[in-house]
């Protein structure tokens, strides 16, 4: 079976770390994303999605995402049920999160949310991180 799914979206909040009981580093946030669709309106239509990333992950997004930037989220769809304190039982399905990409270039993050600093990947990431404030002249391509 494959259960895999991958979206490109922005945040529509700063991502608060929380731990678990046992202290697993957890973050929950929701990416708003454009479907391509409108309606009779001329409005676009935007899809909602609710994501959990946990660990070193849980750790990097509440690091370097703040709301407004746009990722691209791999992972696996994942239903849960919960009962709220009313006695109401719900069901959510979240992508929780294996890889998280930058989609956007940190300038355009800064212009709107001024952001700063160094961006540098977690160790899970194959060690790449941004080229900060190079000239793009400098690139070979």
């Amino acid at each position: 079976m494959l259960n895999h799914c991958e979206v490109m979206g922005r945040l529509t909040a700063d991502p608060e770390l929380r731990a678990t009981q046992s202290g697993t580093p957890v973050v929950s946030f929701t990416l708003a994303s454009d479907t391509g669709r409108k309606r009779e309106d001329n409005s676009r239509i935007t899809d909602f999605i609710d994501c959990v990333a946990w660990r070193q992950q849980a750790e990097f997004v509440a690091k370097y995402l703040t709301k407004g930037r746009l990722i691209v989220v791999e992972g696996k769809l994942t239903p849960r049920t919960y009962e709220d304190r009313n006695g109401a039982k719900h069901k959510v399905t979240e992508i929780h999160a294996d890889t998280i990409h930058f989609a956007d270039s940190r300038r355009d993050s800064d212009a709107g949310n001024n952001t700063g600093g160094d961006y540098a990947a977690p160790p899970s990431s194959g060690g790449f991180s941004e080229l900060g404030d190079a000239d793009d002249n400098d690139l070979p391509f």
